[in-house]
């Protein structure tokens, strides 16, 4: 039996290389996202918004991560494994755009 954790599947977790810290963020970036933050691109739906790397260590004290560049390696561990794709804003401020096959796969959801 398959047991999902956050509502993601642990198979895919650990067959796209995450750990859990890396599940949480992923959890945390679709949250942000809302349908007007939905783009499409090329026919594949990508799903963007824009992260604060401060507000994400103060959305998300159970990392316990205090720096905002152990955020930008999660983020980055992200980016490596096909997950998202980011592009900096500014300082520490990121535009980051889910993956919607990857979505798909840790979700088992498709819209």
């Amino acid at each position: 039996m398959d047991v999902s954790v956050l509502d993601l599947n642990q198979r895919a977790i650990v067959r796209l290389g995450l750990d859990i810290n890396d599940a949480v963020i992923f959890c945390y970036i679709c949250s942000k996202i809302s349908k007007r933050n939905i783009e499409c691109d090329t026919g594949i739906i990508n799903f963007t918004t824009v992260l604060d790397y401060a507000e994400i260590i103060a959305d998300l004290p159970v990392l316990r991560v205090v720096s905002k560049r152990s955020i930008a390696r999660r983020i980055d561990n992200l980016v490596r494994n096909g997950i998202i794709s980011k592009r900096l804003i500014e300082n520490n401020i990121v535009q980051v755009t889910v993956n919607y096959p990857a979505y798909c796969t840790l979700t088992g959801k498709e819209i």
